[in-house]
């Protein structure tokens, strides 16, 4: 069994994966300027389309740490749906983005986090080899902090965002496999 992938903050190898690496990300649904950090983008969906004021503030904002204040003051109120499950309409809006059977994304915090995802390793080349290049490890943000997003003290907790990495690993491999076997004229519409 292949050593898990854990990550926290900026540095070494996989410190691209933590939202608060230095690769700046434009979600074409928030704005088409990008925001410095994945992190940024994250916060501004729990204000789109309710609040743009609080949506330009976070991309004007100079650090993810920022973006963080923002988005957790309780004087800013999160669209009504953001700890909700995950409505049909947001998961048809974004199909095209996420592999069949994904299981990971419950609610639409968790949609929103993979679409912000989505395009920061679609738009950094060199970071999406990163992710590609774990082939089937698991990947765990191990933050102490965080039992939704990372491990928790204990490990107990969910792991969101290494899920949902895997989840984008997933989805950019079956992507390459398209896009060989159309190459390779091996291409079947009944295959996918």
């Amino acid at each position: 069994m292949s050593e898990p992938i854990l990550f926290y903050t900026t540095k070494g190898e996989f410190g691209c994966f933590t939202n608060y690496s230095k690769h700046p990300v434009t979600v074409p649904e928030l704005s088409n300027k990008p925001f410095i950090s994945s992190e940024n983008a994250y916060q501004a969906f729990k204000f789109h389309p309710h609040r743009p004021d609080l949506v330009e503030l976070i991309l004007n904002s100079k650090k993810p740490s920022e973006s963080g204040v923002i988005g957790r003051d309780p004087a800013n109120p999160m669209r009504g749906d953001w700890d909700k499950p995950v409505s049909q309409s947001d998961l048809a809006k974004y199909e095209s983005l996420l592999p069949n059977n994904h299981g990971v994304i419950e609610n639409t915090k968790d949609l929103m986090m993979y679409v912000v995802l989505y395009h920061k390793f679609d738009q950094h080349p060199d970071i999406g080899k990163v992710l590609d290049g774990t082939g089937e490890r698991e990947i765990f943000e191990d933050s102490k902090i965080d039992f939704y997003w990372g491990v928790g003290a204990d490990g107990s907790g969910k792991n969101k965002l290494g899920q949902m990495l895997m989840l984008l690993r997933r989805k950019r491999a079956r992507l390459r496999m398209i896009e060989f076997k159309k190459q390779t004229e091996c291409w079947d519409d009944e295959d996918f």
